[in-house]
């Protein structure tokens, strides 16, 4: 399934790429002008996820779609869950982590290996089942969306929760595989570029920086900056796309 996303969402983002970028705009713009206002930039990101489930159910890629999450109340749900979500996570890790260091501190009073040994267990477990929770939760805002936000009097953030985690089980792995696949795709990128300007810079170095070399340098450099950007927005809605067509696969 791994990989028929990727292509699907690959596929997809082709077909529909300007719409989609146009889609994505928002999210980017509110992410870079508000990023100290966590809860405003999540809201845009998740609005903008929602968007793209909707567009492609609907095969009609539309900008309006982009605040998708501003239908009705859907977006008081998505705080709520934003924030709930967020307070499961920082509770496994204040709990695990002062677990930890409680035998840490033990080994050093009592110069102790052992005690390391278990503060360190202790934090493995931890960091998987951190992952764990992670995984199962990956989708708790498109599950709102389509399955509960209309029920028990738009509270549906409630039993959004056990409907995605019983959404993700047995899949945790295979999500877990496709966000690893998309990072060696986005390392692989990122290695490639730098290839080419370690390519570049040593040519370009063998001129003695004649005033033709030191042209030809700014203008590929500016090139191979351009072609950066392009590369990362669109790894970015590629990879966005896949994972809305990870969770349509599993509906």
């Amino acid at each position: 399934m791994i990989i028929d996303v990727l292509k699907d969402g690959f596929k997809t983002v082709k077909e529909h790429k300007w719409a989609i970028l146009g889609m994505w705009m928002p999210a980017f713009i509110v992410g870079v002008i508000a990023n100290c206002f966590s809860i405003l930039t999540s809201l845009f990101s998740v609005s903008l996820k929602m968007g793209l489930l909707k567009s492609d159910q609907d095969g009609n890629f539309n900008f309006k779609n982009a605040f998708a999450a501003f239908d009705g109340m859907t977006w008081v749900g998505v705080i709520v869950i934003d924030f709930l979500a967020a307070l499961i996570k920082a509770v496994l890790i204040v709990l695990f982590a002062v677990v930890a260091l409680l035998f840490f501190f033990a080994g050093v009073n009592q110069q102790n290996s052992f005690f390391f040994a278990i503060a360190a267990l202790v934090a493995l477990i931890g960091i998987a089942v951190f992952i764990y929770v992670s995984l199962g939760l990956a989708f708790i805002f498109l599950t709102y969306y389509t399955d509960t936000k209309d029920t028990d009097l738009n509270n549906g953030f409630i039993k959004s929760f056990p409907e995605t985690w019983k959404l993700m089980k047995g899949h945790r792995y295979e999500l877990l595989g496709l966000i690893v696949l998309q990072f060696l795709i986005s390392l692989g990128v990122f290695l490639a570029f730098l290839v080419v300007v370690v390519i570049v810079a040593v040519l370009f170095s063998l001129m003695h920086g004649s005033i033709i070399a030191i042209s030809l340098a700014t203008i590929l450099g500016i090139l191979i900056f351009i072609a950066a950007i392009v590369a990362i927005v669109f790894l970015d809605l590629w990879f966005l796309m896949s994972q809305i067509k990870f969770f349509e696969r599993l509906k």
